[in-house]
């Protein structure tokens, strides 16, 4: 079982329709997700951050972290 190198702490949905992860440790900074669906239904997440490192983490560890979100109901 495959783990990463970070904890969700916290998702938050914003008013614009993204969500709001918060990561431990904090230095990974902010994360924004924000879900869309394309013209087939698919859905999409466009993921963001302040960090290219934490960036470039979280593309190593994407099917985790999407996991994590839909267990906890964000994506």
């Amino acid at each position: 079982n495959a783990t990463a190198p970070f904890l969700i702490v916290s998702v938050d949905r914003r008013p614009d329709g993204a969500v709001e992860v918060r990561l431990d440790p904090p230095d990974l900074g902010p994360v924004q997700i924000y879900f869309s669906e394309d013209q087939a239904g698919a859905r999409l997440a466009t993921i963001s951050t302040d960090r290219g490192d934490t960036l470039d983490l979280l593309r190593r560890h994407g099917d985790l972290l999407l996991r994590e979100l839909a267990r906890q109901g964000a994506g």
